[in-house]
């Protein structure tokens, strides 16, 4: 669990089986109880436990808005959890499948403030800048990447991909050279 909780500050969903021996104590306890209310106060202790009942459904029925797509649940997580990378990371993704270009390229650069040596990160980033046109920027994101993973085969076509967009073609045909000796 020590790498899960990096990403994620609830692990909630790991009760579910245990909580069910609470429950029934919980039950057999409110049976014993009840049959020492008298008449008058059932009325009472039922309208006590619809109430509770009811509001915790509620709250359930807010918290699984924040399960409503890949975005709401990772700005939740962040919000929560500002150091947790793979969730500023999935957030950019998020973003970037969303054409959100800018808001992924703040959630890369933020993961990178905390984790500067991952090659995903530069790599996310490299692809962003890319595709916001900023060859100089994506060349040097890959170029990082490389530093930390030199035999990264998808890093050296996108590094390859950017300089060919700025018109170093000899350079770009370094990069496809490298990566066809990684993976003819």
């Amino acid at each position: 669990t020590g790498s899960y909780m990096g990403f994620t500050w609830v692990m909630d969903h790991l009760l579910y089986i245990p909580i069910i021996g609470l429950i029934g104590l919980a039950v057999a306890g409110m049976g014993r109880m009840e049959s020492q209310f008298s008449a008058r106060l059932r009325p009472l202790g039922i309208g006590i436990v619809v109430t509770t009942l009811g509001w915790m459904a509620w709250e359930s029925h807010l918290y699984a808005g924040i399960f409503l797509n890949e975005e709401t649940l990772w700005t939740y997580t962040v919000q929560r959890n500002p150091q947790a990378v793979p969730a500023r990371m999935n957030l950019g993704v998020a973003y970037l499948d969303a054409g959100r270009l800018e808001d992924a390229a703040g959630q890369f650069q933020q993961a990178l403030k905390i984790d500067p040596d991952s090659p995903e990160i530069h790599g996310n980033l490299g692809v962003t800048w890319a595709k916001l046109g900023r060859m100089s920027e994506a060349i040097g994101q890959f170029e990082a990447a490389l530093k930390i993973r030199p035999d990264s085969l998808g890093m050296l076509n996108n590094l390859g991909n950017a300089l060919s967009r700025k018109g170093r073609y000899s350079e770009a045909i370094e990069q496809y050279t490298e990566a066809l000796k990684i993976n003819p």
